[in-house]
């Protein structure tokens, strides 16, 4: 009878405990794929925990699958009249695309750090948050400062898998096209934009968008295809972004034989508070593109971040912008 009590106590105590590792399995830590070399950390009366150091030549190279957020921890001792507004610079890399910098004036002191086998006891410490877009994604990220010793923590805080449904532009003005898969033969519907042909839809606060883009060739055309998109929020230019196709192997139109579709570029975006109005209009003279949006019923971002910077983008700050996400994928 024991026994079998016994057994019981250790299903239910199996089973709650692998009921909490459940609730918490949405957030984890992250190990670098790089060869960083490794330092232990207390802080306070905390246990010791794993930092990586950090520098501009020994970067962190990360892999991870969103939705979600990676959360930087960055500490930098600090040696005697040191300025901190020129510690904790930092700059990351995300699929090759997006490049960060993030300066170190947030950064906040503290003195009840150890690292064991160092003897300085004051830091600066700094938190970075990056939004990860659906999918597998490589990060990459440096620290910009040569003269202090750099320590770093990774953690990954996964977001429900996003559910896209389509958003149907405000009026049927647009050019609809119909492409089909090449090796299964499955349609799928897009709206042609050019300089004149604008697409605009309608957003509400906190929903997110994916927006899928193909440029469109001529067939004269052999070199890469680089179109610069206008994001209009409320009749006003936000954003100005650059997508880059070549001819796609994927898919084919069933009805045009004047134009090749190109290959797909996807943008995602977050909406700021309140109603808005969105526009999508090509930039270029005598140029298209093929247009495709989608947003998300199952929110997959918390919070808003800014300030991201897309490569090949116009250089704009988006500092002053209440929307926080686009992501070139």
């Amino acid at each position: 009878m024991k026994t079998i009590l016994s057994k019981i106590l250790l299903i239910i105590v199996f089973l709650f405990f692998g009921n909490l590792m459940t609730l918490h399995a949405q957030k984890s830590v992250l190990i670098p794929e790089s060869d960083n070399k490794k330092v232990l950390v207390k802080i306070g009366e905390e246990n010791l925990t794993v930092y990586y150091v950090l520098s501009q030549k020994h970067s962190a190279k990360l892999k991870v699958k969103g939705p979600g957020k990676v959360s930087i921890y960055i500490k930098t001792a600090i040696q005697d009249n040191k300025r901190t507004d020129s510690l904790n610079n930092l700059k990351y890399i995300l699929d090759g695309k997006i490049i960060k910098l993030k300066s170190g004036r947030d950064s906040s002191i503290s003195e009840n750090s150890i690292i064991i086998g160092e003897r300085c006891k004051v830091f600066a410490n700094l938190k970075v948050d990056i939004t990860i877009p659906p999918g597998a994604h490589k990060l990459e990220v440096f620290s910009t400062d040569d003269h202090n010793k750099v320590y770093s923590k990774y953690c990954f805080e996964k977001y429900p898998d996003p559910e896209w449904k389509e958003r149907l532009p405000l009026k049927k003005i647009n050019t609809r096209v119909l492409l089909a898969g090449i090796n299964d033969q499955k349609t799928i519907k897009y709206y042609r934009i050019n300089s004149k042909k604008r697409i605009k839809f309608l957003a509400n606060h906190n929903l997110h968008f994916k927006l899928l883009i193909r440029g469109e060739f001529k067939h004269h055309m052999f070199s890469d295809n680089e179109i610069r998109i206008l994001l209009r929020e409320n009749g006003k230019t936000v954003y100005t972004f650059k997508v880059s196709s070549t001819r796609s192997k994927r898919v084919e139109y069933v009805d045009e034989y004047k134009l090749i579709p190109g290959t797909l570029n996807q943008i995602y975006l977050q909406v700021p508070k309140g109603k808005h109005q969105y526009e999508l209009v090509v930039a270029d003279e005598g140029k298209s593109a093929l247009v495709k949006i989608y947003y998300d019923t199952n929110r997959y971002t918390q919070e808003l971040y800014q300030n991201l910077i897309a490569k090949n983008n116009e250089k704009k700050n988006l500092h002053n912008y209440s929307w926080a996400d686009i992501v070139l994928h």
